[in-house]
């Protein structure tokens, strides 16, 4: 007769997160994606965040060396920042010089849509700052267990709970695409594509692309 399993072979695996990962489970960081050219420095420039390369490293467990394309690091953001740092993506949006797209971010209208519960999760930008780079982006936005920020200021300890929305425009658009139908929406201005993708329930991506704020 065969032998029964253990608890421990049958027992289910617990996801193993990376550093960055486990950090990013509270809206105190977000995920940044590198692209080519980008550095510790210009990643978390893109945030508002004064974290350092060494402090970077050190907290996501990453070796001295170049910041490879693709590596996803946490980054620190600040507080009075609000849910999305218009400033400093806009900044890092025209970091190569040219004509960047415009910034769709969640305005109020989207946040009350959630009930306040909604923050910036992980992005990726590409800035025209690397050698044949297009300009564009890609914002995910995840719930949260509470409400993300009060009185303008974000709850650091506010926790993630998963996907929402992704809002890309450019190169990374076009990428966002989906299995399911009426879960995509597209448009075009000044001849750039943008794109939201719902990834949870509760809206519509036209509803929600109507109640972003261009910036």
């Amino acid at each position: 007769m065969a032998a029964s399993p253990t608890a421990a072979a049958t027992a289910p695996r617990t996801p193993t997160r990376t550093p960055a990962e486990t950090l990013a489970r509270t809206v105190s960081h977000v995920l940044v994606t590198a692209g080519p050219g980008d550095t510790f420095e210009s990643i978390a420039a893109a945030l508002g965040s004064k974290a350092t390369a060494a402090e970077l490293r050190q907290a996501n467990g990453l070796a001295a060396g170049d910041l490879a394309v693709g590596t996803k690091v946490a980054v620190p953001v600040r507080d009075d920042a609000g849910v999305v740092p218009v400033d400093a993506l806009a900044t890092a949006l025209r970091k190569g010089g040219g004509t960047p797209p415009a910034l769709y971010v969640p305005g109020s209208a989207t946040l009350d849509g959630f009930q306040g519960r909604v923050a910036l999760h992980a992005l990726e930008i590409a800035n025209g700052d690397a050698t044949g780079e297009a300009y564009g982006y890609r914002l995910e936005f995840w719930s949260t267990a509470s409400a993300a920020a009060k009185g303008g200021v974000l709850d650091l300890q506010a926790q993630v709970d998963g996907p929402l929305f992704t809002v890309a425009a450019g190169p990374f658009a076009a990428k966002l695409t989906s299995a399911r139908a009426g879960d995509r929406f597209a448009w075009t201005r000044n001849g750039v594509e943008f794109a939201v993708r719902m990834e949870g329930t509760g809206a519509t991506p036209e509803q929600v692309a109507a109640s972003l704020e261009a910036k």
